[in-house]
């Protein structure tokens, strides 16, 4: 099992999010927890081991348009 680690700025946003939204991410938050590289993720250019991750994220809002 991993860590997650977020910016502050990334958690003061939980904090502002609707009580439906919060919960809907926080699951997607904890698996990253179980694999931190899922597919689609992509190493930051000039990082030693930072990795972004926003495909599941991205996915969800296309299905609402």
């Amino acid at each position: 099992m991993h860590e997650v680690y977020l910016e502050r700025a990334a958690e003061n946003d939980l904090k502002r999010l609707p009580a439906t939204t919060f919960h809907r991410i926080i699951p997607k938050i904890r698996i990253l927890a179980e694999n931190p590289r899922p597919s689609g993720c992509r190493k930051l250019t000039g990082s030693k081991n930072i990795w972004r991750s926003q495909r599941a994220w991205r996915k969800e809002q296309r299905a609402k348009h």
